[in-house]
């Protein structure tokens, strides 16, 4: 009875003992097997595949040649030669002749006194220059007809100045056209001991005829 007494407890102890020695060897050996582990790390690396990605590159087309635009075709006009009709415009008919309708005649010149470089004449002068006189428009309407006789000097260069109606029949329908034409008017100038002179008063009549 004695030997169980002292024999327990002392079972208790190596027991106790027995499991404090085991679990410090398996806490033990989890720390070791802990601290043993490797640690992962966690690289983000990009790695750039092998395979050979075909990039579609887009390409410009060159531009478009714009091509010439066609010359227009120049028409080639058929040269077909042209007819031209005379028309005949009613205009006072003027000659030195009294017996041919619209003439200009020439009247003698008045007697004046004379003066240095000065002279008169009697003689018809023909005149080197002679512009038509035209038609008056109202006269031509209305088919009148008449006369005009002016009076005028010829200087040293044969041109015509001082110029004046002497006579119209009808009045107020030609004296303004005959004095026109008369202004233009140029002549061979009177010499006389071989000077130039000025021709005074010499009357000229210039006729307004229809065409008949």
């Amino acid at each position: 009875m004695m030997r169980l007494a002292i024999a327990f407890p002392v079972a208790l102890a190596l027991v106790f003992a027995l499991f404090s020695a085991m679990a410090l060897l398996v806490n033990s050996g989890k720390k070791q097997a802990i601290d043993q582990t490797p640690s992962l790390s966690f690289n983000m690396v990009m790695v750039e595949q092998d395979t050979e990605v075909t990039r579609r590159q887009r390409s410009v087309p060159p531009p478009p040649e714009i091509p010439e635009p066609p010359q227009p075709e120049t028409p080639k006009m058929a040269q077909t030669p042209m007819q031209v009709t005379s028309t005949q415009v009613a205009t006072p008919n003027i000659d030195m002749r009294f017996n041919v309708s619209g003439l200009a005649v020439s009247i003698p010149a008045t007697v004046n006194a004379p003066t240095q470089n000065a002279t008169n004449t009697t003689k018809q002068l023909m005149p080197l220059s002679r512009v038509e006189a035209v038609y008056p428009a109202k006269a031509k309407k209305r088919r009148i007809e008449g006369y005009v006789i002016l009076k005028f000097d010829i200087d040293e260069t044969g041109r015509t100045k001082n110029i004046e109606v002497v006579e119209a029949e009808p009045a107020r329908f030609f004296e303004r056209n005959a004095m026109d034409a008369i202004k233009r008017w140029r002549y061979q100038p009177q010499i006389v001991d071989g000077q130039a002179q000025t021709i005074y008063g010499y009357t000229t009549k210039i006729e307004f005829k229809m065409a008949q």
